[in-house]
């Protein structure tokens, strides 16, 4: 269980994020972070490697030095929740007096299956190699954005 700042910008890109092709669920390690107190997006990511029993960690608001409690399902690192009053459990019903912030990865990425289809079927229009055949099934979102970026000529 671990959430830890990132303080050297070079690192912003490790480990990269995989976007499925087929629009399945993100599995982020690198994210940004929010504070529901001050309302603010702290000003840098963080490295998410996962949690123990649904608790990541605590990190601390650069702006207004609030605690920000982040839990997820245990098992999957598709989206996390952040709160300035406790961890929350995701299986049972809190009593937090707000709500936790959610970060789903894939609305924050803006990659879902009807989305990738899309793009696939644009980019496919505009040119005879398939960008989206890869054997892993999986494309770094960086090179997905260059891709699509070159393919319908966006600069």
């Amino acid at each position: 269980m671990s959430i830890t700042p990132i303080t050297d910008p070079n690192q912003e890109n490790e480990p990269p994020i995989l976007v499925p092709l087929d629009g399945g669920l993100i599995d982020a390690m690198v994210i940004p972070a929010y504070c529901l107190n001050c309302e603010k997006q702290l000003s840098h990511f963080f490295h998410y490697k996962g949690s123990r029993y649904g608790q990541v960690g605590e990190i601390v608001c650069n702006h207004c030095q609030s605690i920000i409690y982040c839990t997820d399902h245990d098992n999957i690192q598709h989206f996390i929740y952040m709160s300035p009053e406790n961890y929350i459990n995701p299986f049972i019903n809190n009593t937090l007096e707000r709500t936790p912030s959610k970060i789903d990865f894939n609305s924050l990425y803006m990659v879902n299956g009807e989305v990738m289809e899309k793009l696939r079927q644009t980019v496919a229009s505009k040119s005879s190699t398939d960008h989206f055949k890869h054997q892993s099934r999986k494309m770094e979102i960086a090179e997905l954005v260059d891709v699509s970026c070159k393919q319908l000529n966006i600069k």
